[in-house]
Order: structure tokens, then C-alpha cells, then sequence
């Protein structure tokens, strides 16, 4: 799993997100980050897919014509989409420095989950993979025990 998270986070510091830069989904240079993507859903999954008896599905980011600025993986609970809902997502940092790992929402279609917003510069640090997996079992436990609403 490690090889794959940096492999996206390399892909991000090869191809930093700049105004009015995207790359078209079909261009080959993604050829590398979507495997990543890919194999990274797999590890995921193995870990994830059955946690406390409560099935959850893995989705990657893949945008629709243009590469997504921020590559994200999502874990979601019984019957929940990306695009509706709250939910466990795995945010890699758009100049390849790491992720964070937090509880996520549909932008189009937001169910009011308490945000805010930083400053450019946060005084927040990015993740390695071993935090992202500790955070990401914290969250799993607590979705299970019902702290956090999934709907």
C-alpha cells in the first residue's frame, strides 16, 4: 500500500495543480496515477470492505473529462454514493506532500457537514500513509459505533 500512496502522491509532485492547467483524462501520463489509484482502492479494500460486520465499498476519484485537481479515495458505507451523502475520503495534496484523511461531502449535493475553511498556508501536516491508516481505523471504529451520521 505504501508504494501506491506514494505513487500518487509523486504523480502530484511531478504534475502540481496551476490556474487553468488540466490534464484530459485520456492523456497517457495518467496512465501510472490511475493504476496507482487502482491497486491503492485494492489494498483498501481488503482492509476496509468488511469492518465491524458493516460492508463499505472503496471509490477513486476519476473525474468526468478532466483529471480531478484534488485525487481523492473514498470509503463508503451500505447503500451511500459520492455523490450524496457523508463519508470517509482520503485527500491527496495537490503538490504531492501527503494527504489528509477526514470525513468528506458531495459538493453538489451537500448535507450541511460542519466545515471550515483555512488559510492557504495551514498550520496543519499532511499525512504519511501510517497516519492515514491510523486515522482511517479511528474513523471506521467510530462509523461503527455510530458517532458519525452517515446519511
Amino acid at each position: 500500500m505504501t508504494n501506491y500512496f506514494n505513487q500518487i502522491c509523486e504523480f502530484r509532485r511531478d504534475y502540481p495543480i496551476t490556474l487553468n492547467n488540466t490534464i484530459r483524462t485520456d492523456n497517457p501520463i495518467l496512465d501510472d496515477v490511475k493504476k496507482a489509484l487502482n491497486n491503492f482502492k485494492i489494498e483498501l479494500e481488503k482492509k476496509y470492505l468488511k469492518f465491524e460486520g458493516i460492508d463499505f465499498k472503496v471509490e477513486v476519484s476519476k473525474g468526468a473529462s478532466n483529471f480531478p485537481n484534488v485525487v481523492h479515495v473514498c470509503i463508503l458505507p451500505p447503500n451511500q454514493k459520492v455523490s450524496n451523502g457523508i463519508y470517509v475520503g482520503i485527500c491527496f495534496d495537490v503538490s504531492g506532500k501527503g494527504a489528509v484523511v477526514g470525513c468528506m461531502e458531495s459538493k453538489t449535493n451537500p448535507k450541511g457537514l460542519n466545515t471550515q475553511i483555512r488559510k492557504k498556508e495551514s498550520k496543519f501536516q499532511k499525512l504519511t500513509l501510517m497516519e492515514v491508516v491510523l486515522v482511517l481505523n479511528t474513523i471506521m471504529f467510530l462509523k461503527t459505533q455510530k458517532i458519525f451520521i452517515t446519511n
